[in-house]
C-alpha cells in the first residue's frame, strides 16, 4: 500500500481507489524506513502498524500499563 501511495504522490491520481487512498492514508519517511500513516481532519498523525509490528506495539502498551490485564489495556491504549 505504501508503494500505491507514492506512486500516487508522484504520478498523480488514475482512478477512484487512488482518489480514496491519497485522501485518506499518507506516507512519512522515519530514519530510512517509510510508515503508512492515516490523514485526519485536525493535522493528527496516527501511524498504521503492520501485522509484523503488531506485537512489539501491543506489548510496549502493555508493559507501560503495569500489565493491568485485558480491560485496563483496552481502556488505556485508546487514551
Amino acid at each position: 500500500m505504501i508503494t500505491d501511495i507514492l506512486r500516487i504522490q508522484s504520478d498523480g491520481p488514475k482512478s477512484v481507489r487512488d482518489y480514496n487512498l491519497k485522501n485518506r492514508y499518507g506516507v512519512i519517511k522515519i530514519g530510512e524506513e517509510n510508515k503508512l500513516i492515516r490523514l485526519g481532519k485536525n493535522d493528527a498523525i496516527r501511524c498504521i502498524a503492520s501485522i509484523e509490528e503488531m506485537f512489539d506495539v501491543i506489548n510496549d502498551a502493555h508493559q507501560k500499563i503495569g500489565h493491568g490485564g485485558e480491560k485496563k489495556d483496552i481502556s488505556r491504549s485508546t487514551e
